[in-house]
């Protein structure tokens, strides 16, 4: 990642004016958060966008578990986090795996999200590859595009590699 010199910095934060600074100034208050052109604002937006289908796919995972078998670990005196850690986890880590799996590969190419964020500062892999892919460099382009085939390629052996494992009691 290249250093950025103080008149940068200077600069975006004049024109951080996303929408939360927006609706502040209604009211008369400068909010500027800093999330613009930085790292930091890249990956909270990454996960922003991430957020709704992670959600969907563990709320699925635990409305399966039967209502029985947490009322079962509560009158056996199980708190919170021992139901959680020795109930729950085990029967939807397979489901997290998944979650996380294709948030994973949707991030490591991701294009949109930090090209409209600045896609300059920091430079992701799908930035990186469309800037050599303009700028000519064709062979580099393709090494990157086999680097990020090779992250999701590893990805999803460890996604196909969990949900095939078969558990003690399944094989009875």
């Amino acid at each position: 990642m290249r250093t950025r010199t103080k008149a940068r910095e200077k600069k975006d934060r004049r024109n951080d004016s996303g929408l939360i600074n927006r609706i502040g100034q209604l009211f008369g208050l400068n909010l500027q958060l800093g999330l613009m052109y930085n790292e930091k604002g890249v990956i909270m937006m990454n996960l922003w966008f991430n957020i709704p289908f992670a959600t969907m796919l563990l709320a699925s995972a635990m409305s399966a578990i039967p209502d029985s078998i947490i009322e079962a670990a509560q009158d056996a005196g199980a708190g919170k986090a021992k139901l959680f850690f020795n109930m729950i986890l085990p029967l939807t880590y397979k489901d997290v795996f998944i979650a996380v799996t294709f948030i994973f590969m949707s991030n490591i190419g991701s294009f949109t999200t930090p090209y409209l964020m600045d896609g300059n500062n920091p430079q992701m892999l799908g930035i990186a590859l469309y800037s050599l892919f303009n700028n000519f460099h064709y062979e580099k382009a393709a090494a990157l595009s086999v680097i990020i085939f090779l992250f999701s390629a590893i990805s999803a052996a460890v996604y196909i590699h969990t949900n095939m494992k078969e558990q003690e009691w399944e094989k009875k």
